[in-house]
């Protein structure tokens, strides 16, 4: 009956973690999809937390210059290109 109950436990704890790991998942903001539905803000905001967490991720600086262009912060834009091409001449 122990047994039985532990393994019934061990399922329970392992399905809600799935369940939590799927629902983080998809509440992650994507900032390219942010850009290309013109939330240019929103899409500088995502790229600097996400350069923030990972300060190689060229991607995001990519995506955080084409936003700051389209949102006509040539300046920002420029700055941000720099620290891009310093990881990834």
């Amino acid at each position: 009956m122990k047994a039985h109950f532990r393994k019934q436990f061990a399922f329970t704890l392992i399905f809600l973690f799935l369940i939590s790991s799927f629902s983080f998942a998809q509440e992650k903001k994507d900032a390219l999809k942010a850009y290309k539905n013109r939330n240019y803000n929103q899409a500088i905001e995502i790229c600097e937390e996400e350069i923030s967490q990972n300060a190689e991720n060229i991607n995001s600086y990519i995506v955080l210059c084409w936003a700051l262009i389209a949102n006509k912060q040539y300046s920002q834009a420029e700055i941000w290109a720099e620290k891009a091409r310093k990881i990834s001449p």
